[in-house]
């Protein structure tokens, strides 16, 4: 049989998070031809090439988009200029998948699927949960009918984040600017898009966020309770003034219950509990764990960007594709909306609503405080496109 060809990944922006890509591009050798990286500070970018043993180091991200020999990219610059890398990368032919929030607001995510129409092509955002074996075990047990209808959820994330190892290290963090947001965005958003892939479409919510410890724009707290579409409700409590780092995910449904473990980063693997008070219902249930408890497929980043060059390889669509991707940041979106102006808010926000446009609809949270150095401005090159920063 004739082996299929490798397909070529390129990476932009050699931070932190970058490093996970580039380790996860590296194990699926036989699947990636892991080609190129690009960093605009040379020195780390050239240190990062060497680490991974890359063939191309291209300092402006532009260059490795015109490379023809990459099929994909994956993005892991800071956030604030996502969508308009991810916008690039599709007009320049390659499918794009994108570090979290894979946009600023609403509207820069439409923007992205105003580009995926235009170019035929596709991108995605990462939700490295939704590949691993306790999310995929769920999956399957609502697909097959077995959980029966979600009734009502909770979703935590109590995480630490201090000024010395976080806010404090770009000037760009805890700004609504560089971040677009504060522990909602930044830590809640992974495991509010597993909430939204179990319960569906939201219909409408109230919520409170502040910031109650930091010195920071935005919110280090936050409770809000969502209704959705299908009659279903849910808690969702977010925190980065937490003394250790935890995210839990429990979900009652009509049949059964399921419960996550607490590791902050990876929510979505097993060990999880799935629980039903009908013995025989418990017997499936429990095969259906078995199954998933055996199963060697790769999770976390390897497995969504297996996922990804698969869906490139097939054009079919990628997990976490930027539709799905939308529904969090508008159900943030609404939580900011709430909680600045106190209103019951309901979903979609029309496009005329401040908050389409800027997460925090142009206003002040409660509690925020500006850190004392301001974040700064993309800096133009000559054809008026912002340079990118890459610290992550």
């Amino acid at each position: 049989m004739r082996k299929k060809a490798r397909i070529r990944a390129g990476l932009i922006g050699a931070g932190g998070i970058a490093n996970t890509h580039a380790k996860a591009l590296t194990e699926l050798a036989d699947a990636v031809d892991f080609r190129a990286v690009s960093e605009i500070d040379e020195k780390r970018g050239r240190e990062f090439q060497q680490k991974y043993s890359i063939p191309k180091f291209y300092r402006d991200y532009r260059e490795l988009l015109a490379d023809r020999e990459i099929d994909v990219v994956t993005i892991c610059t800071p956030a604030f200029n996502h969508a308009l890398i991810t916008c690039a990368a599709l007009e320049a032919g390659k499918w794009a998948i994108c570090e979290k929030p894979v946009g600023g607001s609403i509207r820069e995510v439409d923007t992205i699927l105003a580009a995926e129409r235009k170019t035929g092509l596709r991108a995605a955002s990462i939700y490295q949960n939704r590949a691993s074996r306790g999310m995929r075990a769920l999956a399957e047990l609502i697909r097959t009918g077995k959980a029966g209808r979600p009734l009502i959820g909770l979703c935590e994330t109590f995480w630490q984040r201090d000024h010395k190892t976080y806010y404090d290290t770009a000037p760009w963090r805890g700004t609504w600017k560089g971040e677009m947001g504060g522990c909602l965005v930044t830590l809640a958003i992974h495991i509010i898009d597993g909430l939204l892939s179990v319960m569906g479409d939201a219909s409408w919510l109230c919520a409170d966020a502040a910031n109650l410890n930091h010195r920071i724009e935005v919110d280090d707290c936050s409770a809000t309770t969502v209704h959705f579409k299908n009659g279903s409700m849910a808690s969702i409590i977010a925190t980065s003034c937490n003394h250790e780092n935890s995210s839990r995910l429990r979900i009652v449904f009509e049949n059964m219950t399921a419960l996550s473990h607490e590791e902050a980063y990876s929510y979505g693997k097993l060990p999880w509990r799935f629980f039903s008070a009908d013995k025989a219902l418990q017997k499936e249930i429990d095969a259906c764990y078995a199954r998933w408890n055996a199963d060697a497929c790769p999770e976390s980043h390897k497995g969504q960007l297996l996922h990804f060059v698969n869906a490139f390889r097939n054009q079919t669509e990628p997990m976490a594709a930027i539709r799905d991707a939308r529904k969090s940041l508008e159900l943030i979106a609404g939580i900011y909306k709430s909680s600045i102006t106190g209103e019951r808010v309901r979903l979609p926000i029309a496009k005329s609503d401040p908050f389409y446009s800027a997460m925090n609809g142009g206003k002040k949270l409660r509690g925020a405080v500006k850190k004392p150095k301001p974040a700064p401005q993309p800096k133009a090159r000559q054809d008026g496109t912002p340079h990118y920063i890459t610290t992550h």
